[in-house]
């Protein structure tokens, strides 16, 4: 299976002056499909501003992933509860995260889920459920990260996307 294209940079603006995705966004989130001004046109100021700010707030691409299936066509797009896995430890070891849910919304179900890590430093709990959680082995004092990609298709094979930070971290053992 292909490795996910790396984000932009949170730096870079996720839609221009009018309220369109920027052309380095639209590449990632089309996976290199040359841009064109009116693929993206029904993006609103407030889809694209609160998209923006939840993608800034949390360092996360969830929310211009959301953005981005919010407009295809059809309206078939995927959310995740809680938006991030995060779980910690004492010591080195292997930790697991929370729980997350993914939610389809539109589309016909029944849908199947493919769950996917960008950097594999983690086992996913269920690579195929609407629900899952992950295991990684953390080192004290510091951080293990990826980023987890769901894809849902629905029962006419469209697809919907959602990706969340996932993140594991121990604390240091005084002596």
């Amino acid at each position: 299976m292909a490795r996910a294209p790396k984000p932009p940079s949170l730096a870079v603006p996720l839609v221009d002056k009018d309220g369109r995705l920027t052309p380095e966004w639209y590449k990632y989130l089309t996976g290199g499909v040359t841009f064109t001004d009116n693929v993206n046109s029904g993006v609103t100021q407030a889809q694209a501003a609160a998209a923006q700010a939840q993608a800034t707030a949390t360092g996360a691409v969830a929310g211009i992933e959301t953005l981005a299936s919010q407009t295809a066509p059809g309206g078939f797009y995927a959310s995740a509860t809680p938006s991030s896995a995060f779980g910690d430890r004492v010591g080195s070891g292997t930790a697991t995260t929370n729980a997350v849910t993914v939610t389809p919304t539109g589309g016909t179900g029944p849908y199947t889920y493919a769950w996917v890590l960008d950097l594999a430093n983690f086992t996913i709990g269920a690579s195929t459920s609407a629900t899952t959680s992950f295991t990684g082995f953390v080192s004290i004092g510091t951080t293990t990260e990826d980023i987890a990609t769901c894809t849902v298709t629905d029962s006419l094979a469209a697809t919907a996307s959602i990706s969340i930070g996932v993140a594991i971290y121990a604390e240091g053992v005084a002596p």
